[in-house]
């Protein structure tokens, strides 16, 4: 690192990324889980497919 947004997405679609990965960022007091941190876990949210017709 350090690893912006969108390097993370792109971790993410890579498969080197996971929720339990351990981050951290300045102002953190300690590493925590991907999916615990705020700004991190929208990756994690996947959206519903498209209905069809």
């Amino acid at each position: 690192g350090p690893y912006n947004l969108s390097s993370l997405k792109q971790m993410l679609g890579d498969g080197k990324l996971c929720k339990e990965t351990l981050l951290w960022t300045e102002g953190m007091n300690e590493w925590a889980k991907a999916e615990d941190i705020a700004d991190i876990k929208s990756l994690f949210i996947q959206m519903p497919p498209i209905p069809r017709k």
